[in-house]
């Protein structure tokens, strides 16, 4: 029987994502490291589901429910260039229990608004990188 290594791919990049996040939610949440978390905790993807992202997304969630032993749960909500997801985080309580997973078109999309719903930097903060992924650029050899 085959091996699975996109689950054991996985399991590194998520435990070290699990520092991480503890840590923010004990920053932000006043509950000590060790009781978190003591409730589900949603993870806000801006894509549809079934894009990359989207699954992504549900592996994390996945081992982080087994590591911890409390739901991780994937919520979609994609549209205006990931706004009504970010929107959605950036306003739900500070208490590290609701998480965005967005790609790199959400980094950019300050730029196309002269008044966007939150800020950068100080609504949403970065926590950790889930993943990379390279972008080629290719051409017709007779270019």
């Amino acid at each position: 029987m085959p091996k699975q290594p996109a689950l054991r791919s996985t399991a590194i990049p998520a435990a070290l994502s699990l520092t991480l996040i503890a840590a923010s939610a004990s920053v932000f949440s006043q509950e000590p490291v060790s009781a978190w978390p003591s409730k589900p905790t949603t993870i806000v993807v801006i894509n549809i589901a079934g894009s990359g992202a989207d699954a992504e997304a549900r592996l994390y969630a996945g081992k982080l429910t087994e590591l911890l032993g409390k739901p991780f749960v994937v919520v979609n909500r994609p549209g205006a260039a990931g706004v009504i997801g970010a929107s959605s985080v950036a306003k739900a309580p500070p208490d590290g229990y609701t998480y965005l997973a967005a790609t790199t078109s959400f980094s950019v999309q300050p730029a196309f608004s002269a008044t966007p719903p939150y800020v950068i930097g100080k609504d949403l903060v970065a926590v950790t990188l889930m993943s990379g992924a390279p972008i080629m650029l290719v051409a017709s050899t007779s270019f």
